[in-house]
């Protein structure tokens, strides 16, 4: 760039309100205290336990996570999948045909639409449900230890409603990013 040239480079407002750098400031002296680090740290060391937990199943993080969200809603299309488990539509599809060639779910067309593919568990996969709960309960206690019942149950609440408000954000995202039809 030549230095006589003026800089038409476009450049981002750094202007913040007044309120905005108090809470930057805020965060930044309590990193530990940030909610979406909190919320990832949790999730990939309870990604990592787990995985270590079902390794004798033969299965991933992702195919246990699509299994049980097929497991309580038997017969969900396939799309819908995606939504309940926040992942983009390959990995849903990919967890699916390793569910399928292990003989936990089976996909058909909806006769109603064959457009719409439906996903259903089998008897293979009815037959390890219990153990997949046990599992997950037991981490979930593992998790909660030197909680009192009541700790437990509002921290479960509060993560309810905060897991109802992340997904209207991921809705309202998916909504923006379609292209409208004419």
């Amino acid at each position: 760039m030549n230095v006589n040239t003026p800089d038409t480079t476009p450049h981002l407002d750094t202007a913040r309100p007044p309120d905005m750098e108090e809470r930057i400031r805020a965060l930044k002296a309590s990193r530990e205290r940030i909610l979406i680090r909190l919320v990832t740290a949790i999730s990939r060391s309870c990604s990592i336990y787990g995985a270590r937990t079902i390794r004798h199943l033969g299965l991933s993080i992702s195919q246990i996570i699509v299994l049980g969200e097929v497991l309580g809603n038997n017969g969900c299309r396939q799309e819908e999948l995606r939504v309940y488990v926040a992942l983009d539509k390959g990995n849903v599809t990919r967890a699916l045909q390793r569910l399928e060639e292990m003989g936990l779910v089976t996909r058909k067309n909806d006769p109603a639409d064959r457009r719409v593919v439906r996903v259903y568990v089998t008897e293979k996969a009815l037959s390890i449900e219990g153990e997949l709960f046990t599992l997950a309960g037991l981490l979930d206690d593992k998790l909660t230890a030197g909680f009192s019942r009541e700790e437990r149950e509002t921290l479960i609440n509060y993560l309810l409603r905060m897991e109802a408000t992340a997904r209207a954000l991921a809705r309202s995202d998916d909504a923006q990013a379609e292209p409208e039809s004419s």
